[in-house]
């Protein structure tokens, strides 16, 4: 099911993400992803540079997508450390593979 953040009027959907940190460890982010970015859970900013890579791994798709993240800002939820990140260099493909998902998530 998709929410929708008080902030913002587009939706975004809840999904796991994986976040190279700077020693190249691939690491599991809980989180959401919307039309421009991606907000992640527990994600301490002593852990990760702004410029983040990422992998999505869309419903209905074998492969998942590696993308650039920017880190825009930390902050504090239910006690725990949070990341806003927009999409930086986002490929057409993948502007319409996001897209779709999300109009799919809008639907269920």
């Amino acid at each position: 099911m998709s929410e929708k953040s008080e902030r913002r009027e587009s939706t975004r959907v809840p999904m796991t993400f994986r976040v190279a940190s700077p020693n190249g460890q691939w690491l599991g982010h809980a989180g959401d992803l919307s039309i421009n970015g991606v907000r992640l859970e527990n994600c301490s900013p002593f852990w990760f540079m702004p410029l983040v890579n990422l992998a999505v791994q869309l419903p209905d798709e074998l492969q998942e997508r590696r993308v650039q993240v920017r880190i825009k800002r930390y902050f504090i939820m239910d006690g725990v450390v949070h990341a806003s990140a927009l999409f930086d260099g986002l490929s057409f493909e993948n502007q319409v593979a996001i897209a779709r998902c999300i109009d799919g998530h809008k639907g269920a």
